[in-house]
């Protein structure tokens, strides 16, 4: 993600072209919000906001090793990928008895119907 294709504000990052091309807002809690900012102020001159060590942004795949590798060290012997953390987050919301509609939205899905399957394992 490009830094000047999300901007924050009160717990939120509005994302310009996220998935599917759609804008759609990203709800963070204060303490990622700060880190985010303490990482934009550290690297004032990339243009991305997720990066590697050589300032390049980091892609998909290494993305998904590092979850990975991350879930082994915790004890998660699952082959944990970002899509599971994502329904994870959908169905924790769900059984807290968030309605659908507020999951719907904390999603960014589109259709209700979408996420309806997201927290199916849930009911």
């Amino acid at each position: 993600m490009s830094k000047s294709s999300g901007r924050t504000e009160k717990g939120r990052v509005y994302v310009k072209q996220g998935k599917g091309d759609k804008d759609q807002v990203v709800w963070l809690n204060e303490e990622v919000l700060e880190v985010l900012r303490e990482w934009k102020e550290m690297k004032p001159e990339s243009e991305y906001l997720f990066i590697t060590l050589q300032d390049n942004p980091i892609n998909p795949r290494y993305v998904r090793e590092m979850v990975k590798r991350k879930g082994k060290q915790a004890g998660i012997n699952k082959d944990l990928h970002p899509h599971m953390l994502r329904r994870s987050f959908a169905t924790g919301l769900y059984r807290e008895g968030k309605n659908l509609r507020l999951v719907q939205k904390a999603l960014g899905h589109s259709s209700i119907q979408v996420t309806e399957i997201y927290t199916a394992y849930s009911r």
